[in-house]
């Protein structure tokens, strides 16, 4: 009767393991509506995405991911508190916060809001990919129409659309949307969207897009991207119109600049090999 109890006591846990080993292994897009492996998990988060990301991702987004595999470069960190001066949202203050990894990765953060800026290789350098992401801190009172920017060098150029993406959670549950104006410049691509109404628990959106060569036979030894977004501090009745933005370094709305916060646009710049 020992014999049996100790054996019981030695065969549960073992029974157990590779139950607890399948729930780690297991990951979620769509909010935890699709299963995806771990294989594609690790695949998403070298492409630039966070863990947030990929939970709440669309099913449109992981088609068009799962078959590459990626690498973040770079990234780089700002502190936004030196810079008091540069938010100009009435209910927004610029947050405290350390100096860290200055070759790391790379985020403009305020009480607010926080915006990351990525550079990825892809497919073992074949292209790059150039993304931001912007994460709410705290819900913003004013939602209105925001805008997001990702810039790029004139020796490079788009491969393909932006990918534009926004989230939402409310305590009833969460909301992937698409739905924005595209505007593509020379050397930007620029969304303007309306954001969510009502009492949220959290907010994010990314933007992304792979670029190639405008020369294919030209050898680039370095890349660059910068990333802006603009809050709509005072309600606009519509979005703005590709006329009416600019970007040169950031986002330039000098008709409607009273209406938006400014905080200071993120560049990273990436040694490569690129053609060589």
């Amino acid at each position: 009767m020992k014999e049996f109890k100790l054996f019981l006591l030695i065969a549960l846990p073992l029974f157990l393991l590779p139950i607890i080993v399948h729930a780690d292994e297991t990951y979620y897009i769509e909010h935890g509506k699709v299963e995806i492996t771990s294989d594609e998990y690790n695949k998403l988060l070298g492409l630039g995405f966070e863990e947030t990301e990929i939970y709440g991702m669309s099913e449109r987004v992981f088609n068009e991911n799962r078959n590459l595999t990626g690498e973040v470069m770079n990234k780089k960190t700002l502190d936004m508190s030196e810079f008091p001066q540069l938010s100009l949202n009435p209910d927004e203050t610029i947050g405290g916060g350390e100096l860290v990894n200055p070759n790391n990765y790379g985020y403009c953060q305020t009480e607010y809001k926080k915006m990351t800026v990525y550079i990825i290789s892809v497919n073992n350098g074949a292209y790059y990919r150039y993304k931001m992401t912007l994460d709410w801190r705290k819900m913003p009172s004013t939602r209105s129409w925001d805008i997001i920017a990702l810039g790029h060098e004139t020796n490079v150029e788009p491969g393909i659309s932006a990918t534009f993406e926004q989230e939402w959670c409310k305590s009833s549950g969460c909301t992937t949307a698409f739905e924005g104006n595209y505007y593509s410049y020379d050397n930007a691509e620029i969304v303007t969207f309306k954001l969510p109404t009502g009492s949220l628990t959290s907010m994010r959106s990314f933007l992304y897009y792979p670029v190639l060569k405008v020369n294919p036979d030209q050898v680039i030894e370095k890349i660059t991207t910068i990333g802006d977004y603009a809050h709509a501090t005072t309600s606009v009745s519509s979005p703005l119109s590709r006329s009416d933005i600019d970007f040169w370094g950031e986002i330039r709305i000098p008709s409607h600049a009273t209406k938006y916060d400014d905080i200071l646009a993120t560049d990273i710049t990436q040694t490569v090999n690129w053609g060589a």
